[in-house]
């Protein structure tokens, strides 16, 4: 009796000790059991509109009505009891790791399991008004590497218990400590995976039937490359001279350095489809392979520049400016990239607004805003005139690269204007897993660079990158509006 009397004592001082990310990560946890066990609304059930709920239809049809009702009533009783049982556990292991170790040492860990679980419940309030059925299984890789965060911060606890350990224990602690590093480890998987199937001469298709398999086999060279990373450390770091003259540190920031062309070699398969035209005659798959080559040998030369002290980088800036761009590049590329043109209908107004200006200046030397005025400005032949200086001028082709560069353009200056009023960690999640396209259009995407600029490396609105955009503004996509879109800085500032 007196184990009893004590469970609800253990049960409350549980979830005293759970902090804000325990509660927002069961109840994200507990949305996605309860919707997968439990599913609700239209989907639960055949009666899909209003007329079919009427009385006369539904006993015809010989169609519970009460359905719905007992679906919702299961859906709220599973996430009620989810939800607390999580709670309660979730208490018990942050109580766990705070009697080892100190609150400020898993912090960063805590505030991105916060930040995955608000990002897990948007996309589940984004899955019940859009009824997609695919953003389940993006939240279900959330949690997975919520579980990674966990892990992290329960091995922070297991080495802080070690009374022994020398300094394989420094070495370990150390590394589990460098977010940066950790961060920087988890774009180096897929890379890995993409070149061994370019070697190897497979289709580039990630194994697995399920996303639970696919993270597993990801979690299994994570904790490989981990595992050699750390012997290799060992190693440097007790060589007879080397010490700790090194620096874990600067070798870790070395790595995170060395590591951005390596996270670029998925960008090799398309860009390799775009150079077979060039280079007439040689398999896409050899040009692959070569600049797969090319990377890592500029890897290595990175490395050891930055390990010499020539290139100086800290591995923050080094995450925000290149491997969190490089994601967004890679999965719209990935997304939207298509190497024959495919037009469907042809609509000879929007093709010929979006082929006349390059054509005239190809062909006939027309300039534009001289010889001739584009109907939106130099938006409608910037990107068809790259394609034109790559493979030449091909007729309608140049409009190939308009849906895969357009869309590259605006994930970037979304991306962009998020790191620099928010964090790059929140901008790289917010543009890969949120619906920007549906927020912004891509002419008026060049909107937010006068922000961009201002809200970060020129915060004077007189400074001359500043001021100029403006007139770029104006000769990107005229038909906006000069007064709307860009109107003079100093009239706004005066």
């Amino acid at each position: 009796m007196n184990h009893l009397s004590s469970l609800p004592r253990s049960i409350l001082r549980a979830v005293r000790q759970g902090e804000l990310w325990c509660a927002f990560l069961a109840l994200s946890i507990g949305l996605s059991l309860a919707s997968y066990l439990a599913p609700t609304g239209t989907r639960a059930s055949p009666l899909t509109s209003f007329t079919d709920r009427a009385i006369n239809p539904a006993v015809i049809e010989g169609v519970d009505v009460t359905s719905v009702g007992r679906s919702y009533g299961q859906f709220y009783l599973l996430l009620g009891v989810s939800f607390f049982g999580l709670l309660i556990l979730l208490g018990s292991l942050n109580g766990l790791i705070r009697k080892r170790v100190p609150r400020a040492a898993v912090s960063k860990e805590q505030r991105g399991i916060l930040l995955l679980s608000e990002f897990a419940l948007a996309l589940y309030a984004i899955q019940v008004i859009s009824g997609s059925g695919a953003l389940g299984e993006i939240r279900t890789a959330l949690h997975l590497f919520i579980g990674l965060i966990a892990f992290v911060m329960l091995g922070k606890a297991v080495i802080a218990s070690l009374e022994k350990g020398g300094s394989t224990k420094l070495i370990v602690a150390s590394l589990l400590d460098d977010t940066e590093l950790l961060l920087a480890a988890l774009f180096i998987p897929i890379p890995m995976l993409f070149g061994i199937m370019l070697m190897a001469g497979t289709s580039f298709s990630l194994p697995g039937p399920s996303v639970w398999i696919r993270f597993l086999l990801f979690a299994l060279i994570l904790i490989l490359l981990a595992v050699l990373y750390a012997s290799l450390i060992r190693r440097l770091l007790g060589k007879p001279g080397a010490g700790l003259s090194l620096g874990l540190f600067k070798i870790n920031n070395a790595v995170i350095v060395a590591g951005v062309p390596i996270s670029m070699i998925p960008l090799a398969m398309p860009i390799a489809n775009e150079l077979q035209r060039v280079w007439t005659g040689v398999s896409p798959r050899l040009i692959a392979s070569i600049l797969t080559l090319a990377l890592v040998l500029v890897s290595a030369l990175v490395y050891r520049l930055q390990a010499k002290g020539i290139v100086s980088l800290a591995g923050w800036t080094v995450l925000a400016v290149f491997y969190f761009p490089i994601l967004v590049v890679t999965l719209v590329t990935f997304g939207s990239h298509q190497q024959d043109l495919v037009l469907g209908g042809l609509d000879y107004l929007k093709m010929g607004e979006q082929t006349v200006p390059t054509q005239q200046l190809l062909r006939f030397g027309n300039l534009p805003f001289l010889d001739l005025l584009p109907a939106h400005g130099l938006s409608d032949l910037a990107t068809q005139m790259l394609y034109s200086l790559v493979n030449g001028y091909q007729g309608l082709d140049m409009v190939v690269w308009v849906p895969w560069l357009s869309q590259v353009g605006i994930y970037l200056l979304v991306y962009s204007f998020l790191a620099v009023t928010t964090s790059p960690i929140v901008a790289v999640l917010a543009t890969v897993l949120l619906p920007v396209q549906a927020l912004i259009a891509a002419p008026y995407a060049l909107a937010l660079l006068p922000a961009i600029l201002l809200l970060g490396p020129f915060g004077d609105p007189t400074s001359g990158p500043s001021y100029r955009c403006g007139f770029l503004l104006r000769c990107w996509f005229s038909g906006a509006g000069s007064r709307v879109v860009s109107p003079p800085w100093r009239y706004c500032w005066s």
